[in-house]
């Protein structure tokens, strides 16, 4: 398994989040440009998916566990929360969509284990933005090939 093959699968549970409409918009993050400042960022709350670091551990000499770490970075407009209900609600409606699917549809043998991080309140070219994180850790065994 792969990080692409590990992102196609996190993103494809995020967009099912568009669909009922918890998102507005999944974007994976450009290095173009700051992710605040990407011209795709158009509606909220939106999630920039960022691309993954890794740990691994030797299992024994012919398997690793390597750990993923993904980051979601959620974008709420200032604007459009009457309360912090909506912003725990949601935080809990993307961790509840990785507790469901803990396996990333049996690619992530070890599960995801959700986390939320602290809520921030940020400007953006006058905006108002509240920003959190919430970090998944796909655990998968790797195949030592030599």
């Amino acid at each position: 398994m792969t990080a692409a093959n590990l992102r196609t699968k996190i993103k494809a549970i995020l967009d099912t989040l568009v669909t009922s409409g918890d998102l507005s918009l999944v974007l994976n993050r450009s290095f173009k440009v700051h992710p605040l400042a990407d011209p795709n960022l158009t509606s909220f709350p939106a999630v920039i998916l960022q691309p993954p670091s890794f740990e691994s551990i030797e299992l024994d000499t012919a398997t690793n566990e390597r750990t993923y770490t993904f980051d979601m970075v959620v974008i709420m407009k200032g604007d459009d929360i009457t309360s912090i209900d909506q912003i725990e609600s949601l935080a809990e409606t993307i961790s509840n969509a990785f507790d469901d699917d803990f396996t990333l549809g049996g690619v992530a043998e070890g599960g995801v284990s959700p986390a939320v991080s602290p809520i921030e309140q940020d400007e953006f070219n006058g905006a108002q933005l509240v920003t959190f994180v919430v970090t998944i850790k796909p655990r998968v065994c790797y195949t030592i090939t030599s």
